[in-house]
């Protein structure tokens, strides 16, 4: 029986001038396929930083694109680094909402409760946004749900005020009875 593993391998194909290797020839089509989404980006490497501090692996969280974030992961970007408001590219998937970015991250090393400049994680921007979703992964995951923000708040009463906040309808104009 054959395994995943087998078909993975770096197979060589001889017969031509010299052997060319399939994992040779995957890599560079993945730096190429990088190097465009770079430029149409406008980064001019993976090392680079956008406005606002915004590095190709923080915009590749957000834009979902998980597939970029594997390569430049595998590329070897630092992944620990934050933008001008101290976000990390784990705050990003979290906006896009993208479990495999988001599991591929947090296995890459990122710290699922760092809070940003404003004292908030991943979990209470989460939560703050109605991304229900977004913090039961986060919270399978281990994210402290005690941490509290500035104002004394933690991520479930976040929730909490945003099922309130949805459910009253600010376009009813209140008439007096009577």
């Amino acid at each position: 029986m054959m395994s995943l593993d087998n078909t993975i391998a770096p197979y060589k194909i001889v017969g031509a001038e010299r052997a060319w290797s399939i994992e040779g020839s995957w890599k560079n089509r993945r730096r190429a396929s990088l190097a465009i989404w770079l430029s149409k980006h406008g980064f001019p490497d993976a090392n680079s930083f956008g406005v606002n501090g915004i590095t190709p692996l923080m915009e590749a969280a957000l834009q979902g694109e998980d597939h970029i974030v594997a390569t430049l992961l595998y590329e070897g970007v630092s992944v620990g680094m934050l933008d001008d408001e101290d976000n990390s590219a784990l705050w990003y998937a979290c906006l896009n909402g993208a479990p495999a970015t988001i599991l591929r991250l947090i296995d890459a090393g990122l710290d699922i409760d760092h809070a940003n400049g404003d004292d908030f994680t991943c979990l209470m921007q989460a939560a703050a946004s109605g991304r229900f979703d977004i913090m039961r992964l986060l919270m399978s995951l281990g994210a402290n749900e005690g941490l509290v923000a500035p104002e004394g708040r933690n991520a479930l009463e976040m929730a909490t005020d945003y099922v309130i906040w949805s459910c009253i309808d600010h376009r009813t104009e209140a008439h007096p009875v009577g």
